[in-house]
């Protein structure tokens, strides 16, 4: 390929996982499910509730846009593989959200301690995760905080 072909080569967005999340008009919102019998929500959507006493079909909702950090740490090590994060490694942080019924672990886009703290209310976004092997980007779900 000439480095004028590669100039005119658009980057893609590519998910991390298929089926977890989608881009609306209304911003990102990740893929779950309810449960119409006893109203358990599930992240990722299940096709069957996990309660062991309903085990019911549950429907797909979507969940989001916002949520509260209920718990959250710093990760100071870059992550075994499979897992990938952009290089140069960066500390991150990673939040348990509160997010429609259900609890949700996710990056998040802030690390600085100093900003983070519980019940504080973030957003979802899609961000990039790292550049493949083809300069793409690959994007995961993350959680923004609201100031």
């Amino acid at each position: 390929m000439s480095g004028a072909e590669e100039a005119t080569q658009e980057v893609k967005r590519v998910p991390f996982t298929q089926g977890a999340f989608v881009e609306t008009p209304q911003g990102p919102r990740l893929i779950g499910s309810k449960c119409p019998a006893c109203g358990t929500v599930f992240f990722p959507k299940a096709d069957v509730c996990r309660v062991p006493s309903c085990m019911a079909q549950t429907e797909e909702m979507l969940l989001g846009p916002r949520g509260k950090l209920w718990s959250y740490s710093i990760q100071y090590f870059k992550p075994p593989p499979p897992i990938r994060v952009e290089e140069p490694f960066r500390p991150y942080a990673v939040g348990m959200v509160d997010m429609d019924g259900v609890r949700i672990i996710g990056m998040l886009t802030e690390a600085d301690l100093e900003v983070l703290r519980p019940d504080m209310e973030v957003e979802l976004v899609i961000d990039m995760l790292y550049r493949d092997a083809d300069g793409n980007e690959v994007v995961t779900w993350k959680f923004r905080p609201l100031r």
